[in-house]
């Protein structure tokens, strides 16, 4: 009976029963284990079946403990069919001995194909159990991993990744260079404290990367060695991540400004500050961040996400400026972020800015800060500030400057709506503490039974 099945119809079978393709060590993989479990039986139980169990159970590697990591990677220099089958893994801490490395390390060498000053470096700091050597080791054995995930303690864990990248390349003819399909690359700070610093070398700079994650990290200033080994004109036409995302970080307007200066292409831009456990920001100006977005972003960005409520600085009101005037990212199309560090506090004196936004009250105007490409913002705090933001949204949308706008969301609010905004074909309603308004097309009608909840919770809509 199975052998009639099609085997578009047998992959389908084993996906069901594999990692999610967008799956990360930050969620864990104890959840899994049950499906890893079977696809495992499968492989030994069917012939049939073999290969699509196979694609399924190695397409992700998650977090492994020691024993299942030491027969894992003797299973992918024994069987390089399958080490090719591997798209995404994670490498977090491990024990393996130092013999057991070095004893595959010289069963792989053969295939390797990697310049000589590499796999003595790796040799010798196998046997010295050297931090990250055995990172190294694994990236070689696998030639289409696509999604990498690394646990770092501070910046030392993925140095030596780094350098296999610098020193990637094969001989005429070999097999494909380490890393040469990697797109999306997440670092993760393994500590309460502190961060991770990233240096703008090796896995960072990688030509085939799009997307770059971190948790518990900060973009590190550069020092003139840094400027010298990869400057921004090096890069360029080279470096193509197009999408950032870092969350528990750190981040100022100096060290945003380094970053976008090195990722011309970049579309979406997402930074979560961390608490004072992360460290501290002790130069948080929205100003420089502003200038930052708008000599870098100006033609390429599509999305802003900042999210400073847990940044000490700020928890702290020491954070200075405002982002101010986006009106020359041409492209943007969503922006989240609380309203005070974009148009500034109701407190600021006159004085504070010439800008021709101001309302003479120290804050700027909504309709003349924000591009008319936007279709979606997101205020993630608004308190204390209601009554004359919503007299500037209503004027937004009344006087139809922002054409493409589609939606309004403020998080953290007591009150609703003040205006009616009906009449220019928009819906407001009031729900989970926040304000909605979206346009007639963009509204969805929410079920009989949330809409019932919804009405005993105070939920109010407006259409």
């Amino acid at each position: 009976m199975m052998e009639a099945l099609p085997d578009e119809l047998l992959l389908q079978i084993c996906g069901h029963l594999s990692l999610p393709h967008n799956f990360t060590g930050f969620v864990g993989a104890g959840s899994f284990r049950d499906e890893t479990a079977a696809l495992s039986r499968l492989c030994r139980l069917s012939k049939r079946l073999q290969p699509f169990a196979q694609r399924a159970l190695y397409h992700y590697i998650p977090e492994l403990s020691d024993d299942i990591r030491y027969r894992l990677l003797r299973t992918l220099v024994e069987c390089p069919h399958l080490a090719s089958l591997v798209r995404g893994m994670y490498l977090g801490y491990g024990s393996i001995t130092g013999p057991q490395l070095v004893s595959l390390f010289e069963t792989a060498r053969p295939r390797l194909n990697v310049p000589e000053s590499l796999e003595q470096k790796i040799l010798a700091g196998v046997e010295h159990r050297a931090e990250g050597f055995d990172h190294a080791f694994i990236l070689l054995l696998l030639p289409n991993l696509e999604q990498l995930e690394i646990e770092c303690f501070y910046e030392t864990d993925f140095e030596m990744c780094d350098f296999v990248v610098e020193t990637r390349a094969g001989a005429d003819g070999g097999p494909p260079a380490a890393l040469a399909r990697l797109r999306e690359l997440w670092l993760r700070h393994n500590d309460t404290e502190g961060t991770t610093r990233l240096k703008p070398r090796g896995l960072l700079t990688l030509p085939t990367l799009r997307t770059l994650r971190g948790w518990s990290v900060e973009w590190s200033m550069e020092t003139q060695q840094d400027q010298a080994e990869g400057s921004p004109e090096r890069l360029d036409g080279h470096s193509s991540v197009e999408h950032i995302d870092f969350a528990w970080s750190l981040c100022n307007g100096n060290s945003l400004s380094s970053m976008m200066s090195r990722y011309p292409g970049l579309k979406m831009l997402s930074i979560e500050w961390g608490s004072a456990t992360v460290g501290c920001d002790d130069d948080l100006d929205f100003t420089a961040i502003g200038d930052a977005l708008r000599k870098y972003g100006s033609s390429t960005l599509e999305g802003i996400k900042f999210d400073c409520r847990e940044a000490f600085m700020y928890e702290e009101g020491e954070s200075t400026g405002r982002i101010g005037s986006l009106r020359e990212l041409s492209k943007l199309k969503t922006l989240t972020l609380p309203h005070d560090i974009l148009v500034g506090e109701d407190d600021e004196s006159d004085e504070d800015s010439d800008d021709e936004a101001s309302n003479g009250s120290g804050l700027l105007q909504l309709d003349e800060v924000l591009p008319t490409s936007l279709e979606k913002l997101h205020l993630l705090s608004c308190e204390g500030d209601e009554g004359q933001l919503d007299d500037q949204i209503h004027k937004m949308i009344a006087g139809k400057k922002m054409s493409n706008l589609q939606k309004v969301i403020m998080a953290r609010r007591r009150t609703s709506f003040r205006h009616n905004v009906s009449e220019f074909g928009w819906v407001s309603y009031q729900a989970w503490g926040k304000v909605i308004l979206c346009t007639r097309a963009e509204y969805r009608p929410m079920s009989k039974k949330v809409e019932e909840w919804s009405l005993k919770h105070g939920m109010q809509v407006q259409i």
